[in-house]
């Protein structure tokens, strides 16, 4: 489909054109802001609706505007209104070939064959590399960069972390210094705390015991030295002083003390074991979280390169329109060198071919700025619009008055 006629009314800076096009390129043409610009706006907003015209698409004063495209297959009509508090309503209609109106969402049949007619192909040659090779990569199919790229970025996000705590686990270990030698085996720390405690109430009871009978012995002696002041009394005492002696001969011998000094030794060589054994401990827990954060780091760089693999395979699979064009690393190539490299024929010829590419079906291509193509490009581009089928409508500035369709003042010049 290409445009058989165009009509626009108080659209932007127009304010009543038509125009009819002959041939593969339609050049409007004429001095600065007199609405060549607002034509190609004209085109797209009739296709795309209200988010490809400017914010306030009604000309001055105007209560509404009007623009209507014929496309042979389907008449489209969209009319814009003021509402009393100055909001702009848009409306569509849809007429196909035959007469009948479309009624049924006739913007999902636009949208069926409209393309990309926002694309400016010599817009896009002006852009970035990194901005071209994206508007590039609509053509790849069945590959969503978006994600990717999503995924990617969070997997590098997570694979930075996880190399930075491996670092750091890796760095902790190195500083828990071993002694020379194997790790010694463990040993029962708290069989020989409980063993010094039983030891330490032994030797207590052995000292009350002994207490107890030094205290008795020198009772006996007291009572004896108080027989030999009191001899009165002496016989009492000495009787009790026999009971007493009696009582104490026939008491159990007194154990022996125990020697806790080999004790606490072992006990100082078992602390030491378990503090050499806590070193190699905290030396296995390092390298543990060291190879864990490694493991990690892999498995994310395995997913960085499964994602950029995919992405290398979408694009080498994808039928890009010109032989030789790739797409690189934020970049578009022609023949393995970067497209700002390349001529200014071969940059154009890209450009179309792009632009042809998204815009399948409804074959119209629309040109801003297009003042720096000079006779041979604009001879060049409409040879490839022939040749291809397209239509190719160019606005650029030209005093002559006697190049494509002169626009004054919003109207198309007699």
């Amino acid at each position: 489909m290409q445009i058989v006629e165009l009509r626009a009314d108080n659209f932007a800076r127009l304010k009543a054109i038509e125009i009819r096009p002959d041939g593969s390129v339609v050049p409007i043409t004429g001095r600065n802001s007199q609405g060549k610009t607002s034509v190609l706006r004209a085109i797209w907003a009739v296709i795309e609706g209200k988010t490809a015209a400017p914010a306030v698409a009604i000309h001055g004063e105007a209560e509404q505007a009007s623009l209507y495209v014929d496309l042979g297959d389907y008449r489209i009509t969209r009319t814009i209104k003021r509402d009393p508090e100055g909001r702009e309503e848009w409306s569509l209609k849809v007429i196909a070939r035959d007469g009948t109106r479309i009624t049924k969402t006739p913007q999902a049949l636009i949208d069926s064959f409209k393309g990309d007619m926002g694309f400016d192909p010599l817009g896009w040659c002006r852009l970035p590399s990194k901005d071209q090779a994206e508007a590039l990569r609509s053509l790849v199919k069945g590959f969503d960069f978006d994600i990717a790229a999503t995924t990617r970025s969070d997997a590098f996000a997570e694979r930075t972390t996880a190399n930075r705590k491996a670092k750091e686990a890796q760095a902790a270990a190195d500083k828990v210094q071993l002694p020379e030698g194997p790790e010694p085996k463990a040993v029962n720390l708290r069989d020989m705390v409980d063993e010094l405690a039983d030891a330490h109430n032994h030797n207590a009871q052995v000292e009350r015991e002994t207490a107890s009978r030094a205290r008795t012995q020198k009772q006996i002696d007291d009572n004896l030295d108080q027989a030999e002041r009191l001899r009165a009394q002496a016989a009492t005492l000495e009787q009790a002083a026999e009971k007493m002696q009696w009582s104490l001969d026939t008491m159990a011998p007194i154990p022996k003390p125990i020697d806790t000094a080999a004790l606490q030794e072992r006990m100082g060589q078992a602390q030491q074991v378990e503090a050499v054994r806590g070193l190699f401990g905290r030396r296995r827990q390092f390298e543990a979280e060291a190879k864990t954060a490694n493991e990690d780091s892999a498995r994310l760089t395995g997913i960085i390169e499964d994602l950029d693999a995919a992405q290398h395979e979408a694009i080498a699979k994808a039928k890009l329109p010109v032989k030789g064009l790739a797409l690189g690393e934020n970049a578009v190539l022609l023949n393995g060198l970067p497209l700002a490299q390349a001529g200014t024929a071969e940059k154009i010829e890209v450009a179309l071919a792009i632009a042809m590419a998204k815009n399948p079906e409804l074959k119209v291509i629309l040109i801003d700025e297009g003042s720096e193509l000079d006779s041979d490009a604009m001879e060049f581009v409409a040879s490839l619009a022939k040749k291809n089928g397209f239509q190719v409508w160019i606005a650029k500035i030209d005093e002559t008055r006697q190049v494509g369709f002169v626009i004054e003042d919003g109207r198309v010049a007699t």
